[in-house]
C-alpha cells in the first residue's frame, strides 16, 4: 500500500469560552465535509 498520499486528519479547535464538551463540532465537521449532505448518511 502506497502511503505517500495519505494525510493526517485535521484538528478541530473549539472556542474555549463557549465549549461545553458535547463534541457536536466534530459531528458538524464530519457532516460538512461528507459527500452525503444528509445527517444519517454521513
Amino acid at each position: 500500500m502506497d502511503k505517500s498520499n495519505i494525510t493526517a486528519p485535521k484538528k478541530i479547535y473549539a472556542k474555549e469560552d463557549v465549549c461545553i464538551g458535547c463534541r457536536l463540532c466534530e459531528i458538524h465537521c464530519i457532516a460538512a465535509h461528507s459527500k452525503y449532505r444528509h445527517d444519517l448518511m454521513a
